[in-house]
């Protein structure tokens, strides 16, 4: 009898579960596939990886568009662009939050650990595409990021480090110490969830809402968030979890 219960169990899988893994499975084979292609393109090589780059925001879109079974909205109240480059920081609420992100601006380096360049799965997008791998000493990759910097590139990074998609969780302080040493603006993001799929293990299983807000940038002569690195990654930490609150109360 069980046997024949697990069997039925495989057909009655909801439509918005398939439609989950369908788009995800889609964003990353498809990243994968067009990194692979643009590979032998006989363009110049900046030329063909600024191809790359603007072809993966598109399909971020393309992907948002489709929506995983989640209803994604954006909000820009204070007309930020992204022309200047900025640290951009943005909690971190699910596995939407990176093609969400990518949609934005195709000119972005992408802050990770070496598991990208580890996994089976995503190894081709992260040899080729901007990511930079750091563990403990950011120095090693400070000459890489200026050079990118000065290329017009933004650098993005989760400062809680690990997701929390029901509260702000504590701010590590690297992301800042970054921002100092380079002199760049931060440009933080506001990603609000609502539903049953950011639950645990329920990602897949359920429909829900999500927002993005793009914050007022914070530029480094601007002391309302701290003199220094220690005190911003205090009160920056404070200035998400206010905004959060009062986001959340919306409806997303």
């Amino acid at each position: 009898m069980q046997t024949n219960n697990k069997k039925s169990n495989i057909f009655q899988i909801p439509f918005c579960r398939i439609k989950q893994i369908f788009s995800f499975s889609l964003f990353l084979l498809g990243s994968q596939f067009i990194t692979l292609f643009s590979l032998p393109l006989p363009l110049p090589k900046k030329t063909r990886k600024r191809f790359r780059e603007n072809v993966l925001m598109v399909f971020a879109k393309f992907i948002n568009a489709i929506n995983f079974n989640v209803s994604i909205r954006k909000f820009n109240p204070q007309k930020v662009n992204f022309e200047k480059p900025s640290l951009i920081i943005s909690n971190h609420v699910s596995v939407l939050d990176t093609p969400l992100i990518l949609s934005l601006t195709s000119k972005l380096v992408i802050i990770t650990n070496d598991w990208i360049i580890r996994s089976k799965f995503t190894w081709l997008l992260g040899k080729y595409s901007n990511f930079c791998m750091i563990d403990e000493n950011i120095d090693d990759s400070m000459d890489f990021l200026k050079k990118k910097i000065g290329e017009g590139y933004s650098v993005l990074i989760f400062p809680e480090g690990i997701s929390s998609p029901n509260r702000i969780k504590r701010f590590h302080k690297g992301a800042f110490l970054m921002a100092e040493q380079l002199n760049l603006d931060i440009l933080p993001l506001l990603i609000v969830g609502k539903g049953q799929f950011l639950e645990k293990n329920s990602f897949f299983k359920y429909p829900g809402k999500i927002s993005i807000t793009i914050l007022p940038r914070i530029t480094p002569e601007n002391i309302d968030f701290g003199n220094n690195f220690n005190e911003r990654t205090k009160r920056i930490c404070q200035y998400y979890r206010y905004e959060y609150d009062k986001n959340v109360l919306k409806d997303v």
